[in-house]
């Protein structure tokens, strides 16, 4: 059981990264044209 929620928990981690990339690439482009200081609220990096 210990081995499965670590392969879940890295599996999670993996899909995580691979969505949040395109959204780190939409924040920046917004941030570059106009301020979105609630997104970095909603959003820690």
């Amino acid at each position: 059981m210990t081995k499965e929620k670590t392969d879940n928990s890295l599996f999670f981690i993996v899909i995580v990264r691979a969505f949040a990339l395109p959204f780190l690439i939409t924040y920046r482009m917004l941030k570059s044209m106009r301020k979105v200081d609630s997104c970095v609220k909603f959003y820690p990096l």
